[in-house]
């Protein structure tokens, strides 16, 4: 859940901006997440199982039913951005680098 809040945090911040500058009008923002269980948090109104609210949970579910959040699930394998976060084998990082349009082809 803190990963979603920091990336949500920085996603509103350039939403703000981009609005501000008039370059183009931004209402909402959807993000990609392969931790099903804190989508299906941020998703729901009762929490009664949680033993612990953070404040970014707060800020998250706020976001959300303002319409200005929406979270989708993406599966791992196909989860790009693991490439900065995580270690990867070989022809995970070659097939996420082709993905993002880095290198024509890189062969694994």
């Amino acid at each position: 859940m803190w990963q979603i809040s920091v990336a949500a945090t920085d996603a509103c911040w350039l939403m703000n901006l981009i609005n501000d500058f008039n370059i183009e009008k931004i209402s909402q923002v959807v993000m990609f997440s392969d931790n099903q269980g804190a989508i299906m948090v941020a998703n729901t109104d009762s929490v009664k199982r949680l033993k612990h609210i953070d404040i970014r949970f707060h800020y998250i579910k706020e976001l959300i039913k303002k319409g200005k959040l929406v979270l989708k699930y993406i599966k791992t394998e196909d989860q790009i951005a693991d490439m900065f976060t995580k270690a990867l084998n070989k022809n995970m990082l070659c097939k996420f680098i082709n993905k993002c349009g880095i290198y024509e082809e890189v062969l694994p």
